[in-house]
């Protein structure tokens, strides 16, 4: 086999793992074992968990704190406040193999560093939804 075979081989490999399942896969199960404290301490259950880390709007209080644990673990929020370098490097995670991407984390996080809430919950699930519909609009799934 000619060099140029063995390459495109391994780029359609590289593309079906990250495409197809397993790299999603393992994201999720990095997210699941980095929410097992937040889920512990706020008494969360696991179908909340699995609301979160599958991208999910929280849709009560508990998944509220959740998604502000999650930040922190992530992070990406230190106190009230957005770490737009905390974020950009989780989200270029998720992106690692279309570099031509990477410019948009810049611009949801540009969106996203203006919001605020006294309530740290609401903060964090609002912070998390704007991180979320922000890479989906421009094309990235979490």
């Amino acid at each position: 086999m000619c060099r140029l075979q063995v390459v495109i081989v391994v780029l359609v490999l590289v593309v079906q793992v990250y495409s197809q399942g397993p790299f999603k896969e393992i994201l999720l199960a990095v997210r699941r074992g980095m929410l097992q404290d937040c889920k512990e301490s706020l008494g969360a259950t696991d179908a909340d968990v699995e609301h979160i880390i599958n991208a999910n709007e929280p849709e009560n209080q508990v998944q509220k704190c959740l998604a502000h644990c999650a930040m922190k673990q992530f992070g990406i929020l230190h106190g009230r406040k957005f770490n737009k370098q905390g974020f950009a490097s989780v989200a270029k995670l998720v992106i690692f193999l279309d570099k031509r991407k990477s410019r948009y984390v810049d611009q949801v996080a540009d969106e996203c560093d203006k919001i605020d809430n006294e309530d740290l919950c609401e903060l964090g699930a609002e912070l998390y939804m704007c991180a979320v519909t922000g890479l989906r609009k421009r094309g990235i799934q979490l």
